[in-house]
């Protein structure tokens, strides 16, 4: 006789643009991914942990590889509230260096997020005549790079989020663009104007919660803002 299989629920979630998801609580399985690739302490294996996690528990209705960096941080909080529970403990430093004090604090998961009123402007207009239009970065651009501080890493991830560059009535696609084109082109800018596309990065969402408590040793009143997914996975 076959053992039962456990009933397990599912949940309701609306992405950044408007299409709605099922999913259901990590099982098992995927903890136990999880904490083998949080042992290794290396971000390959933490990454491709993730996508594993998302893709079985949205029973694959979503492409992790195309969805924006910020929307895949928030899934996987959203799974982390519902699997291992809505409340995560943190210990906060008190902000006087001089003081050594460590505060407990509980953060409920389900007001951490990111607000889509945060989107930047997807349509950059660097010039009077040129419209660069940008997409949302993904794990798979984040992927194709080694280290964010070498320069040219740095060009090659911002190269490889310009969706089409508008120029004088014509459109130019960058997935039938060459690699060389692109990088003279953004040689070709300006340093303001360059900063534009920098800036679109700068003003993407992440996961945060800021919180306010008051120092349990010296009672100095204080306010902190914890961001980015590693801090709501302890």
């Amino acid at each position: 006789m076959a053992l039962p299989r456990l009933d397990t629920p599912q949940y309701d979630l609306t992405l950044y643009n408007g299409d709605t998801i099922k999913f259901r609580p990590f099982l098992v399985k995927e903890q136990k991914i999880l904490l083998m690739a949080m042992e290794e302490q290396d971000q390959k294996h933490m990454v491709n942990a993730m996508k594993q996690i998302i893709r079985n528990c949205t029973f694959e209705q979503v492409d992790v590889d195309k969805l924006p960096i910020f929307e895949v941080e928030s899934i996987f909080l959203r799974l982390r509230e519902k699997s291992v529970g809505e409340n995560v403990e943190f210990r906060l430093k008190c902000i006087d260096e001089e003081c050594t004090g460590l505060t407990q604090m509980s953060v409920s998961l389900a007001e951490v997020g990111y607000s889509k009123e945060d989107l930047p402007q997807q349509q950059l207009k660097i010039s009077e005549s040129v419209v660069v239009n940008m997409k949302f970065p993904t794990l798979s651009n984040l992927e194709a790079i080694q280290n964010l501080e070498q320069v040219e890493d740095n060009f090659t991830f911002l190269g490889s989020c310009i969706e089409s560059i508008e120029a004088d009535g014509n459109v130019y696609d960058m997935s039938t663009t060459s690699k060389q084109e692109l990088q003279a082109f953004l040689e070709s800018m300006t340093t303001s104007q360059f900063a534009m596309i920098r800036n679109f990065f700068v003003g993407l969402p992440t996961v945060k919660k800021e919180v306010n408590y008051t120092c349990s040793k010296c009672n100095v009143e204080q306010k902190r803002v914890i961001t980015g997914l590693q801090s709501f996975l302890v």
